[in-house]
C-alpha cells in the first residue's frame, strides 16, 4: 500500500489509532520524520500508554538522532511491558549512540532474550556494540552465529568482513628476540 493510500485512510478516520499508527510508521519509513513526530505527539496525548505508539515514537527519535528522547520512550514501554524486545532494541541503540556501551549491551542482550522472529538486527547491533568495546572476538562469534540463523544477510556479512579485517590489522606487535651474542 502506498503512502498516499495510507494517508487517505488515516484522514478519513484520524481518531482510529490503528490507522494513525500505520500512517506514522509509513511516514517514518519514508523519512518524513518531523511529520511523523508531530502526529505521534498528538496521538500520545490521547493514548499515553499505547505500546506500539510509544515504540514508534522512540524509533522516530532514533532516526532524528534525539537519543535521549528515544531512551526515555523505550524505557516507558519497558515499564509498561518488560517483555517488549523492540523496546530493548531501541533502548540499546539509543544508549549505544550516547556512548553508554555497557548499558547498551545489557539492553541488546535483554532484547535478544525476548526476541520473536529473525534476531539478526539485534544480534548485528549487539556485535557492533561489542566491537565498540574492543571485544572483537565476541563480536565476530556473534555475527557468525547470526549468519547461521539468517544466511546471506548482507549487513551481517559486511560487518563480519569488516571485523575480521580489523582483527587482522590489530595483531599485536611481538618483537623478534634479539640474537644472543656468541660466546
Amino acid at each position: 500500500m502506498s503512502l498516499s493510500d495510507i494517508e487517505k485512510k488515516y484522514k478519513n478516520n484520524p481518531d482510529d489509532i490503528n490507522k494513525r499508527l500505520l500512517y506514522i510508521k509509513a511516514l517514518r519509513q519514508n523519512d518524513l520524520l518531523n511529520k511523523a513526530a508531530i502526529i505521534s505527539e498528538t496521538a500520545l496525548k490521547d493514548h499515553p500508554k499505547n505500546i506500539q505508539l510509544l515504540q514508534e515514537y522512540a524509533m522516530i527519535q532514533v532516526s532524528l538522532k534525539n537519543f535521549k528522547a528515544a531512551e526515555e520512550y523505550a524505557n516507558r514501554v519497558i515499564a509498561i511491558n518488560g517483555q517488549s524486545y523492540k523496546a530493548y532494541h531501541i533502548l540499546g541503540i539509543a544508549l549505544d549512540s550516547q556512548d553508554q556501551h555497557i548499558e547498551a549491551e545489557k539492553a541488546f542482550r535483554e532484547g535478544i532474550l525476548r526476541w520473536k522472529g529473525d534476531p539478526a538486527p539485534a544480534m548485528n547491533d549487539l556485535a557492533l556494540n561489542l566491537a565498540a568495546q574492543e571485544q572483537t572476538e565476541q563480536a565476530i562469534e556473534l555475527l557468525q552465529r547470526a549468519l547461521i540463523i539468517t544466511p546471506r544477510h548482507r549487513e551481517l556479512e559486511r560487518n563480519l568482513r569488516i571485523l575480521l579485517a580489523l582483527k587482522q590489522s590489530h595483531t599485536p606487535y611481538i618483537p623478534k628476540p634479539k640474537p644472543r651474542p656468541k660466546t
